[in-house]
């Protein structure tokens, strides 16, 4: 389990915000890739060891594990963030050619535990504010020192 949840809070979890802080389309997709990735060669293979039985969860697990209850509410802010557009839509696409990842996620999505909470009508505005407010302090910051670089 803590190897699971390392590969996934140094792998995947932080590319996802950091996609989200991106300055470009371009810079954007590499970060994206570079997530994707990741999922695909370090967390992919984990979710496909059935040690524990033949269950849809960590290592075949039928019901979740402390590992689903860390990484459960990243999984759903991608997979949200991707269908909002924040995120490239193709990457919850890509994500669903992952056999193991996908019945992971679809279980983790449909589970009360991790969603009774969840409210994406209202997150993903809310993102979309903050991002759009970072973005234009940003340009602040960047035109007041243009400005100040022009007075010297």
């Amino acid at each position: 389990i803590a190897f699971f949840v390392d590969a996934f809070f140094t792998k995947v979890s932080p590319k996802i915000f950091d996609a989200l802080r991106a300055e470009g389309e371009k810079e954007r997709a590499e970060i994206e890739e570079v997530m994707v990735g990741n999922l695909e060669r370090e967390i992919e293979p984990l979710l496909g060891s059935k040690s524990e039985g033949e269950g849809v969860f960590l290592e075949g697990r039928e019901r979740m594990t402390l590992a689903e209850a860390l990484t459960a509410p990243f999984v759903l802010r991608l997979h949200a963030y991707s269908k909002a557009g924040l995120l490239n839509p193709a990457i919850d696409t890509r994500l669903q050619g992952l056999p193991n990842y996908k019945k992971w996620m679809e279980a983790l999505c449909k589970d009360e535990s991790v969603t009774y909470i969840w409210d994406e009508e209202t997150h993903i505005p809310r993102v979309k504010a903050a991002i759009a407010k970072t973005r234009a302090e940003k340009e602040k910051v960047n035109e007041k020192e243009k400005g100040e670089k022009k007075k010297d």
